[in-house]
């Protein structure tokens, strides 16, 4: 069985329900014009020349027609590269050369195609008409969004073999760590959703996440799709936008990260909305404080649990349901094994590093034989994060040990972005921080020493040049030589 598999299994029992409902554009798809929307794509992308095994960088925004194309280039057995949206030419062009990434699909990007021309022998640009497209290039192709596609091309076959994913990921080592997931990996942790333990017919969920991310490929994307729920998804990250899709759709589900739900907080205490069909949902990428916990559960009477995982590891912690403890990230899900490691390199039933084996875990960080010997052994993965459990099987994050800063749910690597901006000619030295921020979780401070007088806001220009928006130091300190 394949991840395409677990959506034609919906084509009998939810072939007329909603799949997916773009809120931004008006856009409504049925599993069954998902589905031959997916087979068109495919069929598509494998007369343009996708073959099986071939890598495909996807830089997008959630969009019906990333999700579509995402879905046509696992039919074909082609290598989704999940690139983030928010990333840098600089940055695309490191995911494409650290993956060996060749073919790359975008759409309303911030700077010219021919600049990927360096990085990229096949680039194909989405566009709402083919009068849009006007480049004369065997280098570059055109997608056309088109979803009234009702497909019935019996030539096209599906081939049985697995293949596999590659996401983005930060150890603070300095550099971007392509991880290969195999489908097969996905698929175990689907099965291991919380999803599986609930009654899904009703459920409504919403996606704002970006599905490049591992959290909200599997939980808010991949699981639902696979079980008939109904997804909701927007691009309109204001709060009382989210809040008035929450309302009009009778959203039951919420995939989040703490960020939002302090911002979905604060707009709920201004203004009223009602939203009483919320059930409940999961929070990750960064640490759930309780009391944060109990301010919106006391709002809405909802639950939210703290979710626990990694890009490499497919989350693989996670509370359960009628089995939990507010500020615990949960108990092992079924099939994970796990060891605390002191600083000793010992077993501690209390305290340690956590290692995790399952078969959800990356198959190996691609072209990185030093960090795949450092972290993977024998089956078993480092997660860098300290984890505590108690006399219950409870877990709780501690700390994490990389070089690493989380803001608003993403991951900063701190060497990469010191090493980016001590390129700068007008940089004499330069030294990062971090403290804690209520809104972002962190807040990376720059302190610098200048070889010339730049100001602030031309500087920060700079930096936001070749740094993702994520990445880019929330206040910058000044020091004389």
């Amino acid at each position: 069985m394949d991840i395409i598999d677990f959506l034609e299994k919906n084509l009998c029992r939810y072939s007329d329900k909603r799949a997916l409902v773009d809120v931004d554009n008006n856009i409504c798809l049925t599993y069954k014009n998902l589905y031959d929307n997916i087979l068109y794509y495919a069929d598509y992308l494998k007369k343009s020349g996708i073959r099986e095994n071939q890598k495909v960088g996807l830089y997008l925004n959630n969009s019906i027609i990333h999700i579509i194309l995402l879905y046509s280039l696992l039919y074909l057995k082609a290598v989704p590269v999940l690139i983030d949206s928010r990333n840098t030419l600089r940055e695309i062009k490191e995911c494409l050369i650290s993956s060996d990434t060749k073919v790359i699909i975008y759409e309303n990007a911030n700077f010219e195609i021919n600049e990927l021309y360096s990085t990229a022998d096949k680039i194909f640009v989405i566009k709402e008409s083919i009068e849009d497209f006007n480049i004369k290039d065997n280098k570059i192709s055109c997608i056309i969004k088109n979803f009234n596609n009702d497909y019935n091309n019996k030539k096209l076959k599906k081939s049985k073999k697995l293949t596999y994913f590659i996401l983005f990921t930060y150890r603070g080592t300095g550099q971007v760590l392509p991880v290969i997931l195999s489908e097969s990996a996905i698929i175990n942790s689907l099965f291991s959703n919380f999803y599986l333990n609930k009654n899904i017919k009703d459920i409504i969920l919403l996606l704002i996440l970006p599905i490049h991310h591992i959290f909200a490929l599997t939980c808010n994307l991949l699981s639902p799709l696979s079980l008939g729920v109904t997804i909701i998804l927007t691009n309109k990250i204001q709060p009382y936008k989210i809040l008035n899709i929450i309302e009009e759709y009778r959203i039951t589900y919420l995939i989040l990260v703490p960020t939002l739900v302090y911002v979905l907080l604060n707009s709920i205490k201004k203004n009223k909305y009602n939203l009483m069909s919320l059930r409940n949902g999961i929070v990750g990428g960064n640490k759930f404080q309780n009391d944060l916990y109990k301010d919106w559960h006391e709002a809405l009477n909802c639950i939210l649990l703290q979710g626990y995982g990694l890009t490499e590891t497919c989350p693989v912690i996670c509370n359960q349901w009628n089995n939990n403890k507010p500020g615990s990230i949960g108990k092992l899900m079924k099939g994970v094994k796990a060891r605390l490691i002191d600083k000793n390199g010992n077993y501690n039933d209390k305290e340690g590093v956590l290692w995790i084996k399952s078969k959800m875990i990356l198959s190996k960080y691609l072209n990185n034989e030093k960090e795949n010997k450092e972290y993977i052994d024998n089956g078993w993965f480092n997660t860098g994060d300290i984890i505590a459990k108690d006399s219950d099987d409870f877990y709780y994050f501690i700390k994490t040990i990389k070089n690493i800063a989380k803001v608003g749910g993403s991951t900063v690597d701190l060497k990469e972005v010191k090493t980016i901006i001590q390129k700068f000619n007008f940089v004499h030295s330069c030294l990062l921080s971090v403290e804690h921020d209520k809104l972002w979780n962190d807040k990376i401070i720059c302190h610098l020493t200048l070889r010339e007088n730049i100001d602030k806001v031309d500087i920060y220009n700079y930096f936001k040049s070749v740094l993702a928006s994520f990445k880019l130091p929330g206040n910058i300190i000044i020091n004389s030589i």
